[in-house]
């Protein structure tokens, strides 16, 4: 029963476990004037196994002592069973150092090493002695995977110490057999033997009848103790067996923490806390806290650490980057891509922020369309305004209906309501006037109802076309 067990545990094992060389290497002979030295640097626990989670790079340390190399030498994560490159990265200007390869694609059970390469040829290579490498889904499971080959580890030795107790049972049977053989000879020789010759061959016979017997007892005695050994084992496997379950159970319910509270099948959960107390569809969240406080909001995307963080019944919205929409709580149908992206906003609905900390500061403003870095970054309940273009509308708090294309475009401007502004920091000195039309010229503060045109000293002549009653020069 035990060595069953066993198999069944092993082959478990075996599915998540890839094999990695660890030990210094030998300069290759394909470049006998190079000496490189490679060192493996991750840890090795008691088991003789590298357990790291899937993601994790292999960590390799480099040493360049003598002969031609270069800073486009490569440092390789090669497969042993078709030679393919699984991760490699330059070794760079120094000689010396550490570099990280990535064991993403190492998807499949395999056998790796780390090649140093030089000029397209092979120069050093780990050796293959099968150093376990075992690739988990996270940290939890490397400590499943640490627990699993400790308690392998033991059931090894326990197997090891009773192979050795029954080998030695078994020699001792082996004589008792020859022992035996010698006595029926001997019944056989005092059939035939002189009648003076039985009283020795009887004396013989019963020495070794006697001796015969002290060896069962002392058989008997070890068949009880290999009896010992093997309850012991049965005890271990059953105690192994209840680990298993009870890791099962823990991983299950890693698993489970996601989607905790969800109750529509229409969902979408990926990272901590995400979604757990939802009730509403056709959402989903991926990033930790992401949709975190959702109850009976639907339709919403968000991506990103506290991705829509507080929304509770918003319906429509995404959100795209770290902080974006945050704060939402019921504003809906809006769009936020970008870092801190309407991170403020509360209430406001149908709202488009392209850019990092574009519409930031909105919280109940509606209707606004933001597309560069701060684009109306401190705007707060200012509605149908346009900005385009890094810092437009930067300062903008409660002015409506702007329209401001070009970086720092109305820049300054707070309350001002329905100004136009095209071309790099058109309308930059505005800050509170109304019904301007600025086109590449700073305008005045404060001033409403203006046209300009043109930049002072850089533009020296106008030619307008269509004007009633003028005929324009040139």
């Amino acid at each position: 029963m035990r060595p069953r067990t066993r198999n069944l545990f092993m082959s478990s094992l075996v599915m998540v476990i890839i094999t990695l060389a660890v030990f210094s290497a030998i300069p290759a002979t394909a470049q006998a004037q190079t000496t490189v030295t490679l060192l493996v640097l991750n840890p090795v626990d008691a088991a003789g196994n590298i357990v790291i989670s899937k993601g994790t790079s292999v960590e390799v340390d480099f040493d360049v002592t003598e002969g031609p190399s270069s800073k486009n030498d490569e440092l390789q994560l090669i497969r042993v069973d078709d030679n393919s490159v699984v991760s490699k990265k330059k070794r760079g200007t120094s000689t010396t150092g550490t570099v990280n390869l990535h064991t993403n694609a190492a998807n499949a059970i395999a056998t790796l090493r780390v090649d140093y390469v030089h000029a397209g040829a092979l120069v050093a290579s780990t050796p293959t002695a099968p150093i376990q490498l075992i690739v988990v889904a996270d940290d939890g499971s490397v400590v499943l995977a640490e627990q699993i080959a400790d308690l392998s580890e033991q059931l090894n030795l326990i197997d090891i110490a009773q192979l050795a107790q029954i080998s030695v049972n078994t020699a001792k049977g082996a004589t008792n057999m020859d022992d035996i053989a010698t006595n029926a000879e001997n019944i056989a020789d005092f059939q035939v033997a002189p009648l003076g010759t039985l009283p020795a061959d009887v004396a013989a016979n019963t020495t070794n009848i006697g001796n015969n017997t002290t060896a069962i007892g002392t058989n008997a005695g070890n068949i009880a103790t290999n009896a010992s050994f093997i309850a012991s084992n049965d005890g271990d496997i059953l105690a192994l067996q209840g680990d298993v379950s009870t890791n099962a159970g823990n991983i299950a319910d890693l698993q489970g923490d996601a989607l905790t509270g969800i109750t529509s099948s229409t969902n979408t959960a990926l990272g901590v806390n995400t979604l757990t107390v939802n009730t509403g569809g056709g959402n989903t969240a991926i990033g930790v806290n992401a949709l975190a406080a959702n109850t009976t909001g639907s339709g919403n995307t968000a991506i990103g650490a506290v991705a829509l963080l507080v929304a509770t019944t918003a319906n429509g919205n995404t959100a795209v980057g770290t902080r974006a929409l945050e704060f939402n709580t019921s504003g809906f149908l809006n769009t936020a891509v970008g870092s801190s992206a309407l991170a403020e906003n509360t209430t406001g609905g149908r709202n488009a922020a392209v850019g990092p900390s574009a519409l930031q500061f909105n919280t109940t403003g509606s209707k606004n369309t933001a597309m560069g870095e701060k684009a109306l970054g401190t705007n707060t309940i200012g509605v149908e305004n346009t900005a385009m273009g890094t810092s437009t509308l930067s300062k903008n708090t409660t002015g409506a209906g702007n329209t401001a294309i070009g970086i720092n475009a109305l820049g300054r401007n707070t309350t001002g309501t329905a100004n136009l502004a095209l071309g790099t920091e058109a309308g930059s000195l505005q800050t509170t006037g109304d019904f301007n039309i600025y086109l590449v010229n700073k305008g005045v503060a404060g001033e409403s109802g203006a046209i300009r045109i043109g930049a002072f000293g850089t533009h020296t002549s106008a030619h307008i076309q269509g004007i009633s009653g003028v005929t324009p020069a040139g």
